[in-house]
Parts: structure tokens; C-alpha cells; sequence
């Protein structure tokens, strides 16, 4: 199986860096590929969350319902 990745943080989504890469760390995670990592509490993602005044257990929540970034 290919190691996968999250996009690069300089992808523009919605014309906002980093959230692309948000999304895939989600993706990531409920396939069991990013165990421990605490990506919604710490770091660039929890400074994009609160910017965007997103709760990242909701953000979590609707990614996992599937469709698309747009």
C-alpha cells in the first residue's frame, strides 16, 4: 500500500492555505492512518480552527459524512 499524504499547506482551498491539508489530516485519521496526532488541539490547525471560529470536533464530524472540499 502507498504511504499517503496530506496536500501541501500552500494548496489553496475556498483561497485559504492550509485548509485542504486540514481536511486530508481528517481523511487520514478515520482511516486509522494518523493514530495520535492531536492535529484539532495544537499547532497551525488549531490556529486555522480558532481563525475561522470552527469547533474541531464539529469540523471532524462533517468531513466524516464525506463529499467534497467544496
Amino acid at each position: 500500500m502507498p504511504i499517503e499524504y496530506p496536500r501541501s499547506s500552500k494548496v489553496l482551498l475556498g483561497g485559504m492555505a492550509h485548509l485542504g491539508r486540514l481536511f486530508d489530516k481528517i481523511r487520514m485519521r478515520q482511516k486509522g492512518l494518523i493514530q495520535d496526532y492531536t492535529y484539532l488541539t495544537v499547532g497551525f490547525d488549531k490556529n486555522l480552527l480558532d481563525l475561522l471560529q470552527l469547533d474541531g470536533s464539529t469540523l471532524e464530524a462533517r468531513v466524516s459524512q464525506g463529499g467534497t472540499d467544496q
